[in-house]
Parts: C-alpha cells; structure tokens; sequence
C-alpha cells in the first residue's frame, strides 16, 4: 500500500514538474546534498566567527548524529530499495544510486542543518528550509527516494537539530 502510494507520488512529480529546464538543475541541487557537504561547508564558515561559532558547531554536531540514526541506523535495520532500483523503467537523470533508500540521508543532514538554525537564528532559518527543502524535493524527482523516504530523513533530521541543540544546552547548565 505505501509503495504503491510512494510510487504514484514519484510518478505525479516526474509528469507536473519534468522540463528542460529542471533535468538540468535537479541533478546541480541533489549533489549539493552529497554526504551532507553543503552544510558541513556552511558548518565550518560559521565555526570561522565568533558570533556563530556555536552554530557551527551544533550544525556539526546535528549531522553527526542524523547520520547515526539514519545510516547506522534506520537505513540497515528496514533494508528498503530505492525506486530507481524497484523500478527499472522510473526516468531518472543518473545512475541508481546504491544502498538503502529510508530514511533518506541527503533529507536528514538536511534538515538536520536547517533544523538548527530555526532553532537558533531564525532570521536566517528560511534560506536553510528553503535549500533543505530543494534538497529533499531533488531525491524524488530523481528518482533515488521515495516520499516516505523523504518524511522519515524530514523527521530524523528534526529530531537530530533538536538533540544536538538541547543537549548543548544541558552541557552548558551541568
């Protein structure tokens, strides 16, 4: 039931937004998720102040532990394949990516990153929702995630901004 439903999604996204103009950019949008370096390159910028130095380093720490729950975690324990590999004849712009396809961990480190800074600087927080956002929206349209793959790296990553920000500040109390 959920495939089936994930799958109608993947399908929906590929026929509305498919054009010239997003098969060039999705794939530009999906690398900058790869292994979470866009946000840990804005983690070490924001390290490199004063001012923002706990940010960059909570942003760290966030990703370190979405990558436990996802990678270590979620993604060997449900042992889901990606559509790409379910589904030979999905349009995709590269080759299927290999491993687990849930939760996703372009999602998470996302998410987890964005999900830091609405917790600390939320006057900023928008251009990382809106960049973890495109990040996500980029895996289903490149046919590597599927949408509840996308909600559960939404959730993992949340869940890790929010540890990694209340637990610095139960070290900050102790």
């Amino acid at each position: 039931m959920i495939t089936t439903v994930d799958f109608q999604i993947t399908d929906w996204v590929q026929t509305v937004f498919r054009n010239s103009v997003t098969d060039a950019v999705m794939p530009v949008i999906t690398v900058l998720g790869d292994n979470g370096y866009v946000w840990l390159g804005l983690s070490a910028v924001l390290m490199a102040f004063k001012q923002t130095r706990k940010t960059g380093f909570l942003i760290f720490g966030a990703i370190f532990i979405g990558a436990i729950i996802c990678n270590l975690t979620l993604k060997p324990f449900v042992e889901r394949l990606r559509p790409c590999a379910v589904r030979p004849d999905l349009a995709i712009l590269a080759a299927c990516e290999t491993g687990f396809s849930f939760p996703s961990g372009h999602t998470t480190a996302s998410f987890a990153a964005a999900g830091v800074l609405m917790l600390t600087h939320t006057r900023f927080a928008w251009a990382g929702v809106i960049l973890a956002c495109l990040i996500a929206f980029s895996r289903i349209y490149m046919g590597f995630h599927f949408f509840t793959d996308i909600m559960g790296g939404m959730v993992a990553g949340t869940l890790a901004a929010f540890i990694a920000v209340e637990g610095a500040k139960r070290i900050k109390r102790a």
